[in-house]
């Protein structure tokens, strides 16, 4: 059954913390980073500056995916500036946002959880905000990206396409423009870390789990630095992950389509049979016949791909390996203390 959608409210002004409803004991920023070195540091402490003037307990934890640039080693200089707050996981090879995000839940440790990119399209500012309506009772508080400098419009357009596509042939229901920015309670955060599954897509996971939720409208701002590492490639298997993970669409699609091949053949074989009746003698028909034949023919090798995909996914998720290895640890050790923004 489809899920419902959440209520949507536009970013504003945030009200002092000092009259919030609730507040976190600590917030838990989970942080993925590749190809982020000419920005990382500026990001950093953009979100520490922030939370200093919220007065929360909070912890910044980065999880490094194998960037093949200076990412690390500006990471490393953020923790030695502010090592009561800042903690790194090392990842020992690439292995995707996705399981960037998964990393981080597993050594999150707030009460609230807050997960974003960190080349500064997922602007801090908004992070108060996002806490404002945690407080006020909400589970999940998710964003809605409603512009994007510098996106082109058929990068604009393909993510439409996808999020139609998905909600059509899906279990869950994803607005269009949702983003990886997200604020989760721990109890959400915990209902996540019990999916089992390998190929994660946490923007359908979140959705699909439930819970009082709020999506959170905001214009994203262009990157601080650097460019995107999100390739077209990795887009599509983003969005074939996607399907496969909450859809049996393909494999529907496989026997509707086989279907209406099997009726077209009866009809075919039908008529072929009252024109041998009525007109007698040989049905002329070669050219027919090798069209059909390797229209079914290719359709049966489509069919045999979409199998071959569901059970090449059950293949990789039987065998247990680890969504992610890390190399290196920083930080980990180090108690919580307040920190102050360098000049």
């Amino acid at each position: 059954m489809p899920t419902k959608s959440a209520e949507v409210v536009e970013s504003g002004i945030t009200p002092p913390s000092k009259i919030w409803l609730k507040k976190p004991q600590l917030v838990s920023f989970v942080l993925p980073v590749f190809r982020e070195a000419n920005g990382i540091i500026h990001f950093g402490e953009s979100l520490i500056a922030v939370m200093n003037n919220l007065g929360l307990g909070y912890e910044l934890l980065f999880v490094e995916d194998d960037s093949p640039d200076e990412s690390l080693d500006r990471l490393k200089e953020l923790h030695k500036q502010y090592p009561s707050v800042v903690k790194v996981l090392s990842l020992s090879r690439r292995f995707g946002h996705q399981a960037s995000l998964a990393a981080g839940f597993e050594h999150s440790r707030g009460d609230v959880v807050i997960c974003m990119d960190s080349d500064m399209q997922h602007p801090p500012e908004l992070v108060p905000f996002l806490l404002w309506k945690w407080s006020e009772g909400y589970q999940l508080v998710y964003t809605r990206r409603r512009k994007q400098e510098g996106r082109g419009q058929f990068k604009e357009l393909a993510s439409r396409l996808f999020y139609q596509t998905i909600n059509r042939v899906s279990e869950v229901q994803l607005e269009d423009g949702t983003a990886d920015f997200r604020l989760m309670d721990r109890l959400v955060v915990d209902a996540l870390r019990r999916f089992g599954e390998r190929w994660l897509f946490f923007r359908g996971l979140v959705q699909w789990a439930g819970f009082r939720r709020l999506a959170v409208w905001y214009d994203a701002p262009p990157r601080f630095a650097g460019t995107s590492s999100y390739t077209w490639k990795r887009m599509l298997r983003m969005g074939t992950d996607a399907l496969f993970t909450f859809s049996l669409f393909p494999l529907r699609l496989s026997y509707t389509v086989g279907g209406f091949a099997l009726v077209a053949t009866f009809l075919y074989t039908l008529y072929t049979l009252i024109r041998w009746i009525v007109a007698g003698g040989e049905v002329p028909g070669y050219t027919s016949l090798v069209l059909i034949v390797s229209f079914l023919s290719g359709f049966n090798l489509i069919c045999l791909g979409i199998v071959g995909e569901y059970v090449g996914r059950i293949h990789e998720q039987v065998k247990h390996r680890p969504l992610y290895l890390v190399k290196e640890r920083i930080g980990f050790e180090t108690p919580l203390t307040p920190v102050t923004v360098a000049a």
